[in-house]
Parts: structure tokens; C-alpha cells; sequence
């Protein structure tokens, strides 16, 4: 890639990799080894400036360390961390405590715990390649019901925009 193109990609990069520079090389690796579409345009960094990380080919070394550093943790962690992903922008304690039924103030032991393994960063998950990843371990029962609870903690708390409900309510079903 040119330095033109690298800048292009800069910003979805660190979105999905949280600027982990083994995570950056990976996917760059991926990325410009996936098949171009009929307008000879390479697909994978398409779908990268798109957003589209459904879209995205994936690396399965990456999947694999992500893996590992999400089996490693505590299981208030890993609730947490999955409050995280279904939650996304909206996460913060107090929806994590009321999503799990817990006091806020006993989920900063697990939130702690996250932050020093790197999922969370500045109280957020840290990227997308470990939001993918929380998500892909959770069955669709489970997810569903996570995203119907978000949206019920957000409704109650006045917190919810129109956006929120439609992304939850779609999810929860």
C-alpha cells in the first residue's frame, strides 16, 4: 500500500484494531490478500472503509490471540465484556450494573480487570476485532436477551434515542 492509501486507511484500522501493531500487520496482511470484486476493486479494503466487518475476510491468527487474552478471564469479566459488545457506544457501569442486576460499585473489580487485559480502554471495548469476538462466543439466545435488557435499562433511564431502540428491539428478537 502506498503512504497515500495507508493514510485512507488509517482511522477504520485503528477503529477495528485499537492500534495494536501485531492486530494492524495481520489485518493488512488479510485484508490485501483478499479477492478483488468484477470492478477490480479488493474487496476487503472496501468493506474496511465501510465498516462492514461483516464483510470483513478474517484473520484467524488475530482471532486466535483474541481468543486466548477473552478465555483467560474472570467470569464477572467476561459478563462485562459482553454487556460491552451488545451495549457498544451506549456501555457505561451503571447500564452494565442494571443489565446484570449488580451494584455498579461491585462490577470495578471486573471492569479493573478488563482494562489491565486490555479489553476495555477508557471504559469502552477496545476495538472491533474484541467486540466480534465477545459476540461470536455468545449464543444468539443469550444475545438477544442481553440486547433486550440494554434497551429496557436505557428506556428507563430516558437515556434511549430512537436509534438505540431500533438497533436493540431488532436484536432482541
Amino acid at each position: 500500500l502506498s503512504e497515500h492509501e495507508l493514510e485512507t486507511y488509517r482511522q477504520p484500522l485503528y477503529r477495528l484494531t485499537g492500534g495494536n501493531p501485531l492486530f494492524v500487520l495481520e489485518m493488512l496482511r488479510t485484508l490485501t490478500n483478499t479477492s478483488t470484486n468484477t470492478t477490480g476493486a479488493d474487496t476487503g479494503l472496501q468493506a474496511l472503509l465501510e465498516h462492514d466487518r461483516r464483510s470483513l475476510p478474517r484473520s484467524e491468527r488475530v482471532a486466535r490471540l483474541i481468543a486466548r487474552r477473552l478465555e483467560q478471564l474472570s467470569r464477572d469479566a467476561k459478563d462485562l465484556a459482553r454487556v460491552a459488545a451488545i451495549a457498544a457506544e451506549e456501555f457505561d457501569l451503571t447500564l452494565a450494573g442494571s443489565v446484570l442486576g449488580a451494584n455498579e460499585f461491585t462490577l470495578l473489580d471486573a471492569s479493573e480487570e478488563l482494562e489491565v487485559a486490555g479489553v476495555l480502554r477508557g471504559g469502552k471495548l477496545a476495538h472491533d476485532l474484541l467486540s466480534d469476538a465477545v459476540l461470536e462466543g455468545l449464543p444468539m439466545a443469550a444475545r438477544a436477551l442481553l440486547h433486550a435488557r440494554v434497551l429496557d435499562s436505557l428506556d428507563r433511564s430516558h437515556h434511549c434515542t430512537k436509534s438505540d431502540v431500533l438497533k436493540h428491539s431488532e436484536k432482541s428478537k
